[in-house]
């Protein structure tokens, strides 16, 4: 009988999160997805992560230990070995949900999809996640994928991800920018949509996705921002003039209101007018700066 699910290669990235490792593997192996080549890549774990990886080996089509230049360079190694139609990353302290690759694949929709993609839960843990409603998300633009650096709203979360082999070879897309530690996700999506694959969003939760101190999201915030504004600028020339205008108000509002937030620019009403006059209209449907609006300017 022909096969009519596709073959997903799963790579799971991994350094020293032995304590949640075992999860995210039985929520892989869990879906009882029957055609699954599961690569874990670890970059020479000193804690019990090796006892883990050996312990769930025969579930494992490939894995290794050794020493790399970070999580973009395994993910890549995986990458390289992959053979699944499919190919898709999931951190090891991320989840996927139950049910999750059935409610993708068994679904007519994917088929002839290049880039499928979904919503995700957050926190500590799965029991206190809680649903990321990212507003911008559902329709694939390069311009958008821009503005990561902005806010939430334009996050397509990693944990979701599924992209066909096939569409990355033709393009030569198939590799993370190994100088990126933080956004390398959104600068290889923005190089994806710029070959216009055919996108397919499910409006589902699909993922768990770990936010703790120990997370680059959670302790490394900064440090992701400086990243996402440099491959803002090293992009910005592609994008349409409307587009480049937009985006630089963007940027100019988000430092204006660090400026603010810091102390270091005085807030009061000339300042707030001269910020609306630079920014418009992108300061008009920011929260942060309608509430200096309406703390500064409404009586």
């Amino acid at each position: 009988m022909k096969q009519s699910l596709p073959k997903i290669s799963i790579i799971i990235p991994n350094l020293n999160y032995g304590m949640y490792l075992e999860e995210c593997l039985n929520s892989i192996i869990n879906q009882k997805y029957p055609y699954l080549e599961i690569i874990v890549i670890d970059g020479g774990s000193t804690d019990n992560s090796l006892q883990i990886i050996e312990q769930y080996k025969k579930h494992l089509f490939y894995s290794i230990s050794e020493l790399d230049n970070g999580q973009s360079d395994a993910i890549n190694k995986g990458f390289a070995i992959a053979s699944g139609e499919y190919i898709y990353y999931l951190n090891s302290d991320d989840c996927l949900l139950p049910g999750a690759l059935s409610k993708i694949f068994k679904n007519q929709n994917f088929k002839f999809q290049d880039f499928i993609y979904s919503k995700v839960i957050a926190g500590e843990n799965i029991k206190k996640a809680k649903q990321v409603n990212a507003k911008f998300i559902s329709k694939f633009k390069s311009h958008n994928l821009l503005k990561f650096f902005y806010s939430q709203d334009y996050i397509i979360p990693s944990q979701t991800v599924f992209i066909r082999k096939e569409f990355l070879l033709q393009n030569n897309l198939s590799f993370l920018d190994t100088s990126l530690h933080y956004c390398m996700d959104m600068e290889w999506y923005y190089r994806i949509s710029k070959f216009k694959p055919r996108t397919l969003f499910l409006n589902e939760y699909l993922a768990f996705f770990r936010i703790n101190n120990s997370t680059k999201t959670g302790s490394q915030n900064f440090k992701m921002q400086i990243e996402a504004r440099k491959i803002l600028f090293e992009n910005l020339l592609l994008e349409t003039e409307y587009n480049q205008t937009i985006l630089l108000k963007m940027l100019l509002l988000h430092k204006i209101l660090n400026k603010f937030y810091k102390n270091q620019m005085e807030v009061n009403k000339g300042s707030i007018i001269r910020v609306l006059n630079l920014t418009f209209p992108i300061s008009l449907t920011n929260k942060k700066f309608l509430g200096l609006v309406k703390q500064k300017l409404v009586k």
